[in-house]
């Protein structure tokens, strides 16, 4: 478990991992919202909670327990890009990492 959130690289004797936090996921979930969800069609007060929420991600203070307590619900098709968005963005973590 990564506390904070972050990535991690580690070289196993079953080869290199990558290891990503959940709490990056979550932070880049809500920064998409705040970045891309005026072009959606959201209220501009709920592109800004999310904001909110990225940085209580990043600086620790927010729990990360959106499974049990989900803070608000996205309409389907617009939660949908958004999931795509933060699926490239865990990619490019993934992809970007270089062993020395």
């Amino acid at each position: 478990m990564i506390q904070e959130v972050n990535a991690l690289c580690i070289r196993s004797l079953a080869g290199d991992v990558v290891v990503v936090s959940e709490g990056l996921e979550h932070f880049y979930y809500y920064m998409s919202v705040a970045f891309y969800g005026i072009d959606f069609g959201l209220e501009p007060i709920d592109v800004r909670d999310s904001l909110l929420i990225a940085i209580r991600i990043i600086t620790g203070a927010e729990t990360l327990d959106f499974d049990i307590d989900p803070r608000g619900e996205l309409p389907s098709d617009i939660d949908k890009r958004i999931q795509e968005y933060v699926d490239w963005q865990m990619g490019s973590v993934q992809n970007s990492v270089s062993f020395r």
